[in-house]
């Protein structure tokens, strides 16, 4: 009776977000590939031709941008600069017109300069671009904050479905019969065990029908890639449903922080324009978090983020350190400058944070492909072909089987 209820769970709730699980494996096996689609795409706007000449730094060009574009706030950008590519500065918020009491209209929320001379290369609203479209509507955001909780939701169906498929390959436990134990002297008869029986539903027997081969790539297709489909389930609710995802962690004894800063507080009184700017910010930054690693061990390997949070008053400082396993461009380090005083206010390092965030911080890692390069993206572009193919194998089950209960009605 459990197995019935659960399969029925397992069939109706896979219908119910096949159209989204869909949606989603096909804009993932896109994304996989994304930067490098976006530059093929739009080589005019994301790439200058390499010069001998210096590369200027990420502040310089962020000042150079502030300047060219007075309305947008430019609160935060990757450290990295590359050669041959142009520098990007993105925007989630125009500053308010005292006049109408509303944000300016920028015409854009991304734009592009020169890494060599700060020139303005080009901007866009990334709204109206293929990848950035599709990196929008694989996260649900194309839809707003309904539609980033509504792919959450579905994520964490997808979860459950998972958990539930596996079990469900599970093989029955043989019963003994009732003579069998009334002459428990008798010997067993031989017969495949529990794992040998398992084994088979990892296996697809070609040449059957259309069901029976839907079934055994439903089955086997799920197994083998378990694991990784269960990570991009768990992470999507992790990156759409914070909180939930928090709180069964926490349940879990799996504790995740907050990003933001263990020890941040918002001022009672509102802080009010950081007294220091963005270079007196970056070297203090660079201070502190040397001073941090000799304290625990680890040495910079690559500058990575930078942020200001005006409701904390600080400045986010975010490296890639000696600690981060090589190849993963994920930042495992940081701190937190007061924007006034540059004391240091908060400082993290992954390696000595709770198992949770580790856990939580490898998994969006995974998700964005920022984790073993190339092999990585590789897999997760097969993967997206594995979950459109379980969907729709799904689906020709179903449709099989109500078929054949249709025609012996």
């Amino acid at each position: 009776m459990f197995r019935k209820s659960i399969l029925w769970l397992h069939r109706w709730t896979g219908l119910a977000i096949t159209a989204f699980i869909i949606v989603m494996a096909v804009t993932g096996t896109i994304l996989a590939f994304h930067t490098e689609l976006d530059r093929m795409l739009n080589p005019a706007l994301m790439t200058v031709p390499v010069r001998d000449a210096p590369l200027l730094d990420a502040v310089a060009l962020r000042e150079r941008a502030a300047a060219m574009e007075p309305h947008a706030p430019f609160e935060y950008f990757n450290l990295k600069v590359t050669p041959g590519q142009s520098f990007c500065l993105g925007v989630v918020r125009a500053k308010t017109d005292p006049s109408t009491g509303k944000p300016y209209d920028l015409g854009f929320d991304q734009l592009y300069l020169d890494p060599y001379t700060g020139e303005k290369v080009g901007s866009r609203n990334s709204s109206h671009s293929l990848i950035p479209f599709l990196f929008n509507l694989h996260y649900g955001m194309t839809f707003g904050n309904r539609g980033v909780r509504l792919f959450g939701f579905i994520s964490l169906l997808w979860t459950i479905t998972s958990i539930i498929g596996i079990y469900l390959t599970f093989p029955l436990r043989r019963r003994r019969s009732k003579a069998s134990e009334q002459t428990k002297d008798t010997p067993k008869p031989p017969g495949r065990s529990w794992w040998r029986r398992w084994m088979l539903a990892w296996k697809i027997k070609w040449g059957g029908g259309t069901y029976r081969m839907s079934y055994d790539i439903h089955r086997a297709f799920g197994l083998w890639t378990w694991l990784l489909l269960f990570i991009f389930a768990w992470s999507g609710v992790a990156l759409n449903l914070p909180a939930p995802y928090m709180r069964t962690m926490n349940f879990l004894r799996l504790t995740v922080r907050n990003s933001v800063g263990e020890h941040l507080t918002i001022p009672e009184k509102p802080p009010g324009p950081p007294a220091l700017d963005w270079r007196a910010a970056l070297e203090r930054g660079r201070v502190l978090i040397r001073e941090t690693g000799l304290k625990e061990g680890y040495t910079v390997r690559e500058e990575y983020f930078m942020r200001v949070l005006p409701y904390y008053g600080v400045y986010q400082y975010d490296v890639i350190s000696s600690k981060a396993p090589p190849g993963a461009e994920i930042q495992d380090a940081g701190v937190f400058i007061d924007a006034n005083s540059g004391e240091l206010r908060d400082h993290w390092l992954l390696s000595k944070s709770p198992p949770g965030t580790i856990i939580t911080r490898w998994l969006v890692a995974l998700h964005m492909g920022t984790f073993l390069g190339l092999p990585m993206k590789i897999l997760i572009f097969l993967s997206g072909i594995i979950t459109t193919a379980l969907c729709v194998t799904g689906v020709i089950i179903w449709w099989k089987k109500r078929v054949f209960r249709h025609d012996l009605v």
